[in-house]
């Protein structure tokens, strides 16, 4: 869809209101939370294409990392190209949810590469014996890790004795 149509789609006085209401949604939607619904807006007079291709537009919008300076001249030219009151309101709910913008387009980017950690779970064991031995009594600690590594779910499989747990423990506390 051409910029000039969408323009005179948002443009319009009678849904100047839903406006922020929309921007918020789609911001809410890049931050991981529910996202706008066609429904929603079905008010506002868009027919499901129109409202399809704005929210595209509005959501790669808001995913463009120069768009996130709040700088008006390292602003994007789809940005530009919207009416004054738009960018107005864009600007203001880009100022009021950068932060959160930030820390969602900054995990969505780690994610594709480096492995992050979503969960984990962890079990004590404890080993009473072996064939060679016939007493151990050796805790272990079963630790399952899910990691995401390119928008692949892996699980990675520990299982650490009492040296290797303290180890594990101080390497993390330093990397505070």
């Amino acid at each position: 869809m051409k910029m000039s149509k969408i323009n005179l789609l948002l443009d319009k006085d009678e849904i100047n209101d839903h406006l922020n209401n929309f921007f918020y949604s789609c911001i809410n939607e890049i931050c991981g939370c529910e996202g706008p619904t066609y429904q929603q807006f079905i008010k506002i007079g868009w027919n499901e294409d129109e409202y399809n291709d704005i929210h595209t537009l509005i959501c790669n919008l808001f995913t463009n990392p120069t768009l996130l300076y709040l700088d008006k001249t390292k602003l994007p030219q789809e940005f530009l190209e919207f009416p004054e009151n738009i960018q107005a309101q864009m600007f203001d709910c880009l100022k009021e949810k950068q932060e959160y913008l930030i820390n969602a387009l900054m995990k969505k980017n780690s994610q594709k590469s480096i492995q992050t950690l979503i969960d984990f779970d962890w079990r004590l064991k404890v080993v009473l014996g072996s064939s060679k031995v016939a007493s151990l009594k050796v805790p272990l600690l079963q630790l399952d890790l899910k990691v995401m590594e390119n928008e692949i779910e892996n699980n990675v499989d520990l299982e650490l004795n009492k040296h290797e747990l303290d180890h594990l423990i101080k390497t993390l506390e330093s990397a505070i």
